[in-house]
């Protein structure tokens, strides 16, 4: 659980220019698919650091809290809850475990699929859309 400085998707950023995914958004993506690990259920403020400016604000999702199979196996109904912007650039969080609240689905069925399918992506990704942020890459 962080501050990983890192979107997972352009719309987790309040300024959004394109829907173009760039290479550090990749690699963070890349890199959490092959740690098998996946965002915990969140509650609260989708975006987790601001600017703290007045005019031209800024605001991100890049705190997370990051859990595995494991994780969702022995506490399944738990959630991470950001908090209200205060006097810090990154809002407040923590994880609360509840018996009352059931197992809802969750992405790892997917992951379970994609994992067997990831040297494929990766091997097509590379082919398609390496360096596509600084015109390179094919079509």
């Amino acid at each position: 659980m962080g501050d990983f400085n890192q979107v997972l998707h352009p719309n987790k950023h309040s300024n959004v220019v394109s829907s173009t995914v760039d290479r550090r958004t990749r690699e963070f993506c890349e890199c959490l698919l092959e740690s098998e690990l996946a965002d915990l259920t969140f509650k609260g403020n989708t975006f987790t650091w601001w600017n703290k400016r007045k005019s031209n604000p800024v605001s991100k999702k890049l705190d997370r809290a990051l859990v595995n199979d494991l994780w969702y196996n022995l506490f399944p109904s738990s959630y991470v809850i950001f908090g209200p912007p205060d006097f810090l650039d990154h809002a407040s969080c923590g994880i609360v475990q509840s018996s009352l609240v059931t197992r809802q689905n969750r992405p790892f069925k997917i992951s379970k699929k994609l994992q067997s399918l990831k040297r494929l992506i990766r091997d097509f990704s590379k082919s398609n859309f390496s360096d596509i942020e600084k015109g390179g890459g094919s079509t």
